[in-house]
């Protein structure tokens, strides 16, 4: 559905970073439903086939100097190897449960 070329999510997709140099943690979230058309029934058809489905996310991190090299480096890299989509806890009920946690 989707090809096999790569794309530059972050300029595709309204994307939020937040972390804790403290904490050693950095969240990337990416609003699929505030995306183009295209976006949503990617994320539509995902869901309802996603355990029939591999992905693989590679994020880097892209430098900006003048010349025609960039300085990019590899941040990580995932699999999504068939996952239950329809299992998958939402951000609300995550916060919650780790507000709960925090609390404690």
């Amino acid at each position: 559905m989707v090809g096999t070329t790569p794309a530059l999510i972050g300029t595709k997709l309204p994307v939020t970073y937040g972390g804790s140099i403290e904490d050693n943690y950095l969240e990337i979230t990416m609003d699929v439903t505030k995306g183009p058309a295209f976006g949503n029934t990617v994320a539509t058809t995902a869901v309802s086939k996603a355990d029939l489905v591999t992905v693989d996310l590679g994020f880097v991190i892209e430098g900006e100097e003048d010349n025609s090299t960039l300085p990019e480096q590899m941040l990580s890299l995932i699999r999504l190897h068939h996952l239950e989509m329809k299992k998958a806890t939402t951000i609300g009920l995550w916060r919650k449960k780790v507000e709960k946690q925090l609390s404690l």
